[in-house]
C-alpha cells in the first residue's frame, strides 16, 4: 500500500469475489448466496461506468492494488478501498500535494505502491479491454467511481494519510510524521490494525 504510510501485503491479481461451492455446509452455501448476489449487484452498478478515461483507469487500478488483500491475508474491505480512494482525491492539489492537479499525478508521485506494479497493470489491462468478466476488478470500480465523480460524501471527512500497522517495519511501529498536527478519523467498517488507520490535518 502507500509508501511511508502504509507498506505492502501480497495480492492475488486473481482474487475476483469468485463464489465457492461447499455443498456440505448450509452456513457456506449461504455465505455463498449472498456473495454471488453482491457479485452480481456490484457488476450491474459498475455497467454506469463505461468509456472510462485514462484518468479513471489509473485510479480505479492504483486502488484495486492497494485494497486486495489485508497483512491478515482476508479481503480488503468495501470501506477501507472506499477510504483509501477519497485520500486519493483529497490530496490533490492540496498541502504538500499541491504540485499534483490530477488524481493520476496523486497516484503515481505520492508514495502508493500499487501504482505500476503487476497487480496495477493486470487491472490496467483488464480495464483496456474491459468484458465485465472480472468481478472483483467491476466491484472496486462500483465502489469508487461514485468518489471520482463526487457523487457521494467523503466517509474519511478529508483525510489525507493513512498507513497499516501490520505491514510496518517493525510491526505496529508508526511512520515519521508529525502527528501533534494530525487527527486520527476512525471509520466503521475499516480494521485499523490490518487494513489502515486514516488521518486528517487539524
Amino acid at each position: 500500500m502507500e509508501k511511508a504510510s502504509v507498506q505492502t501485503s501480497t495480492s492475488d491479481p486473481d482474487y475476483a469475489g469468485t463464489t465457492t461451492q461447499v455443498a456440505t455446509s448450509s452456513r457456506a452455501t449461504s455465505q455463498t448466496m449472498r456473495t454471488t448476489t453482491t457479485t452480481t449487484t456490484s457488476v450491474a452498478n459498475s455497467k454506469k461506468y463505461t468509456n472510462l478515461t485514462k484518468e479513471q483507469k489509473v485510479f480505479i487500478s492504483t486502488i484495486a492494488g492497494e485494497g486486495m488483500w489485508t497483512a491478515k491475508g482476508k479481503p480488503v474491505s468495501t470501506v477501507a478501498r472506499q477510504s483509501i480512494a477519497n485520500v486519493i482525491v483529497n490530496r490533490v492539489g492540496s498541502r504538500e500535494w499541491k504540485d499534483y492537479t490530477t488524481v493520476s499525478e496523486i497516484c503515481a508521485n505520492t508514495g502508493f505502491d500499487a501504482y505500476d506494479d503487476n497487480n496495477y497493470w493486470s487491472c490496467m489491462e483488464y480495464l483496456d479491454n474491459r468484458d465485465y468478466s472480472n468481478d472483483y476488478y467491476e466491484q472496486v470500480i462500483s465502489e469508487v467511481m461514485p468518489i471520482y465523480n463526487r457523487e457521494v460524501n467523503d466517509i474519511t471527512n478529508g483525510a489525507q494519510l493513512y498507513y497499516t500497522p501490520a505491514t510496518m517495519v517493525p510491526e505496529g511501529s508508526t511512520p515519521n510524521w508529525d502527528f501533534d498536527a494530525l487527527e486520527e478519523v476512525t471509520i466503521d467498517g475499516v480494521d485499523p490494525y490490518y487494513e489502515a488507520r486514516f488521518y486528517k490535518y487539524k
